[in-house]
């Protein structure tokens, strides 16, 4: 009965992450074959940038950021990541801090875009 109960308990500690269920809703592959992808759950977006199923990079933000129907915007330890899709040929991640540009990454290949071309 004890070791039940201390299963239940663990499961219930568990991870948001490993619970939540997340959607890609942009995903793209850089002119240097990086994949970037950006995932939301009903709290959060995660953005994932680095080797496919290998991320460089991972972060989570709340669902507080700017978004249009061509640009997302998101920050993270005083950084921001736009990610972009404002045409077929014009898609990609740029990473500001202080509005200087650090990195301007176009995509080849879009996945997952915010448009449809």
């Amino acid at each position: 009965m004890k070791k039940s109960l201390l299963l239940a308990l663990a499961a219930l500690t568990c991870s948001h992450s490993a619970l939540a269920k997340e959607d890609v809703i942009f995903s793209c592959i850089s002119k240097s074959g990086k994949q970037l992808v950006v995932t939301e759950d009903s709290h959060n977006y995660y953005y994932s940038y680095g080797k496919n199923g290998r991320p460089e990079m991972r972060f989570a933000t709340d669902k507080d950021m700017e978004v249009s129907s061509d640009v997302l915007i998101l920050y993270h330890k005083g950084i921001e990541y736009m990610i972009y899709d404002f045409s077929k040929y014009d898609v990609g991640v740029k990473v500001s801090k202080n509005d200087k540009v650090l990195a301007d990454t176009k995509c080849q290949k879009v996945l997952v875009g915010f448009n449809s071309y």
